[in-house]
């Protein structure tokens, strides 16, 4: 691998490789260099990437696990919700709130009665200090799941700042 790597330090494969052997070893510092090698490479199959982009979120790399989350989305023939909710929190994390919120509504459509997306696309309008649609959003995400604690903070918290 090393031979390789250095004649084509980007090559997808050989760095795919190379991060299973390090996962193999226990080698956490090169899992972490490869990992990221790989998120800038915009390589590796689908499972890998989900294993990197967790990695990269660890190590507090939320623009590099969005990444790897783009890369699994453009490989998966339909659309998962599950994914597109990861990749909202990764883009919101590196502070790409439109791209955060383009995930979000998009996850939020293909699972109208799930809570979650609500919530964070609340999150994202009080972030830009829109407080009438974050309120929106807070309400509908406990509207889908009246146990929903973090929605209800958040609306609590609106209260106490709009009394």
């Amino acid at each position: 691998l090393d031979g390789v790597l250095a004649k084509a330090p980007r090559d997808g494969m050989a760095l795919a490789a190379r991060f299973q052997l390090e996962t193999q070893r226990g080698d956490e510092a090169a899992r972490l260099d490869t990992a990221r090698a790989l998120a800038d490479a915009r390589a590796g199959d689908r499972q890998t990437l989900i294993e990197i982009a967790k990695v990269l979120a660890d190590a507090n790399d939320p623009a590099r696990a969005a990444v790897c989350y783009e890369l699994v989305l453009d490989q998966t023939p339909q659309p998962q919700a599950g994914l597109l909710g990861q990749l909202g929190y990764e883009r919101f994390r590196a502070g790409d709130l439109e791209g955060a919120q383009l995930a979000f509504s998009a996850a939020s459509k293909l699972r109208p009665a799930e809570p979650r997306p609500m919530y964070f696309l609340g999150v994202i309008a009080r972030k830009r200090g829109d407080d009438a649609t974050a309120r929106l959003y807070f309400t509908r995400a406990l509207a889908l799941d009246p146990g929903f604690q973090r929605a209800a903070v958040a609306l609590r918290e609106l209260d106490a700042a709009h009394p």
